[in-house]
Formats: structure tokens, sequence, C-alpha cells
């Protein structure tokens, strides 16, 4: 009778610790879940929202994660590569600034 109890107990601790778990999640991930989940990358990052540059980007089959805004310019990283893109917020126009920026091949 005894072992049975404990192993009661225990099962009863893990799974409370488990549903404490559930319920902390959200408020765990907004530090660095890039807004994944519960928006709030969006919300720190300023983009995503009506009027604001959107957070991801497929730029000729490349991630681009939008970084901030410096200026006129949205600021994007390579999801995949040491390259920073400039895009100019009214004209479109871009740049790229990086080591590994040469890597970047358009598909145009």
């Amino acid at each position: 009778m005894e072992k049975s109890t404990k192993r009661l107990m225990i099962l009863a601790i893990a799974l409370s610790a488990l549903m404490l778990l559930l319920v902390l999640a959200p408020a765990l991930a907004k530090g660095g879940d890039y807004g994944v989940n519960t928006g709030a990358s969006a919300s720190n990052s300023n983009c995503g929202g009506t009027g604001q540059p959107a957070c991801t980007l497929n730029w000729n089959g490349y991630g681009l994660t939008f970084s901030h805004a410096q200026g006129v310019y949205h600021v994007y990283d390579f999801d995949d590569l040491r390259c920073t893109v400039y895009i100019h917020s009214g004209t479109g126009a871009v740049s790229f600034r990086g080591d590994q920026c040469s890597q970047y091949q358009s598909s145009s």
C-alpha cells in the first residue's frame, strides 16, 4: 500500500509540474520566440501591424527577418547569411551590407 501511495504522489507532482509549465508557457515564450506563437516580437519590434513592415519576407527563396527601423529604412537580416538588407520605406530602394552578402544570388 505504501509503494502505491508514493507512486500516486510522484505522479500527482509530475502532473502538477506539467500543468504549471503549460500555464506559464506563453509568458516564458514572449522573451525570444520572434513572434511565432505569441506575437510578442511583433509588438516589440514594430512589425506586422497595420502600416508597419512585415516581420518576415521571402526574398527570392531566402528568408529575411525584420530587425528594426532606421530612419526611412526597414532593416532586415537574412536568416541564413550574415547580410543585412536596408529597404527604403518610400522608394523601395535596396542596399545590402555584410560579409556574406556576396553569397546572395538573385534569381532574376
